[in-house]
């Protein structure tokens, strides 16, 4: 499906959404657990953009949280089951020939490595697949995707009121300590939070961004630094904060660390209490903190692919989840509106960035999308009440594309085309995915170890110290 590789071409219909037996997966994942978190700066990067706008809300929440989160919805009612219900895609009013041609397509395209496709619909799983050796409940390392999360956090926090507006300065929001003089300080002091969730902050370009000499040696001083957020406030201001654009991984330090020093807690730790815990994520951790105990709020998250459709599902209601508000409307609606356009210089598609959300309309309807390097996908099409994702290892940068057509010939035709069911297409489709889910895996053990998909979790938590690095 890449443009850069040759793509099959398949008689067949168009794209296999799941039939509900694709809970189970081969048993042959059991071969990988407890890789090494060990990465260079140049690949720890990850690539995607930029926003604008909201406000603060509710009361506190007090509770500890577990560095990796065990299981199903806590005791906070109103949340539904810990996984998504699974559903026949008819049911849903979903063809089947798209479904099984996008299945035939995977199947017949082994050397893309593809982990995981779901589909969703009016909150209920209608499709999901997984290539060999992958299972539901291993946790999958997100890069850019995982901006998204930080930005729900981040409106977590602004909803009770322990940040206290997109509108306050970069300044107001961190301990003076951490500029290193006044100076410094007073130069934070015209940079707004919502200047930084939408890439409108710093300039400090690394891989895989850019691999110039300065941004390389960046990115390298940046993964050793003992405290990210105080090496984020080193580095130069855009020509013209809230205006101008750039699209790095060492902004969104800005943000999370802000939620850190609020709160006192890692944002993971924070994450759990007010998103990840009340919505049942399972095997979730965040990896790669640094000595401090501080997040990498651009990537490094690890969850379920069945969990990011939830994440995908509790925006696409505005917030609610079951019967519990878990983020505000207004957050919701304000993040994921693209205020930035990025400019001719960023790939077709990339022109309108929300806070840590992309937004396009030229995959067959309009979709709000998080966009993780190598290719971890969440799409939400408010037209069709439905969620689409997708986790996979694509090393030759062509993994947008591979999205792009899996929406546009496979994904919106099973949700626009109306075929309807009949058993010999239930059994085509049962037998694809039966099919898809055996033989040699995708997962590359001699590539990059973040990428290999473990239920086990990948490394020991560093617990934050807000004074680790205070002089």
């Amino acid at each position: 499906m890449g443009a850069t590789r040759s793509a099959r071409h398949i008689d067949a219909p168009l794209l296999a959404l799941l039939l509900a037996a694709c809970s189970q997966a081969s048993p042959a994942a059991s071969v990988r657990r407890d890789a090494s978190t060990g990465r260079d700066a140049a690949s720890s990067m990850d690539a995607t953009a930029t926003g604008d706008s909201a406000s603060k809300r509710e009361a506190s929440v007090g509770r500890d949280a577990a560095s990796l989160v065990e299981a199903a919805a806590t005791g906070d009612s109103g949340a539904p089951s810990s996984d998504l219900p699974s559903v026949d895609p008819a049911a849903l009013g979903l063809s089947l020939p798209p479904l099984i041609a996008m299945t035939t397509w995977v199947l017949n395209n082994p050397d893309v490595r593809i982990f995981s496709l779901l589909l969703s619909r009016h909150g209920e799983l209608a499709y999901e697949l997984y290539t060999p050796g992958i299972v539901r409940d291993e946790a999958e390392f997100m890069m850019s995707t995982s901006k998204s999360f930080t930005s729900a956090i981040v409106g977590a926090a602004l909803d009770r009121g322990i940040l206290s507006s997109t509108d306050a300065s970069v300044s107001g929001l961190l301990p003076a300590w951490l500029f290193g003089d006044a100076g410094n300080e007073a130069r934070f002091g015209g940079v707004t939070l919502k200047d930084v969730m939408g890439m409108q902050a710093l300039d400090a370009l690394e891989p895989p961004h850019d691999y110039s000499d300065a941004s390389v040696a960046r990115g390298a001083a940046f993964w050793v630094a003992p405290n990210r957020v105080e090496f984020a406030l080193t580095q130069a201001l855009l020509p013209a904060p809230g205006t101008s654009y750039q699209y790095n991984d060492i902004t969104p330090m800005l943000a999370g660390g802000a939620v850190q020093y609020a709160t006192g807690k890692r944002l993971f730790d924070f994450g759990v209490e007010v998103l990840l815990g009340p919505m049942g994520f399972k095997n979730a951790e965040w990896v790669g903190e640094d000595p401090t105990g501080i997040d990498l709020a651009a990537y490094g998250l690890r969850i379920r692919p069945i969990d990011m459709q939830k994440f995908g599902i509790l925006f696409l209601n505005h917030g609610l989840w079951g019967s519990k508000q878990i983020l505000s409307q207004s957050w919701v609606d304000t993040s994921w509106t693209a205020y930035v356009n990025t400019g001719a210089g960023v790939t077709p598609g990339y022109q309108n960035y929300g806070w840590f959300w992309w937004h396009r309309s030229d995959w067959g309807t309009e979709v709000h999308w998080t966009d993780g390097w190598r290719g971890q996908f969440i799409v939400v099409m408010p037209e069709y009440d439905a969620v689409f994702s997708m986790t996979a290892d694509i090393e030759t940068n062509d993994e947008v594309t591979d999205l792009g057509n899996f929406m546009t010939q496979f994904v919106v035709p099973a949700l626009t085309q109306g075929t309807a069911s009949t058993p010999a297409l239930e059994s085509e489709l049962a037998t694809e995915l039966t099919a898809v889910n055996h033989g040699q895996s995708r997962v590359n053990l001699s590539g990059d170890p973040r990428m290999i998909p473990s239920i086990a979790p990948q490394a020991t938590p560093i617990p934050f110290n807000p004074s680790a690095t205070a002089p």
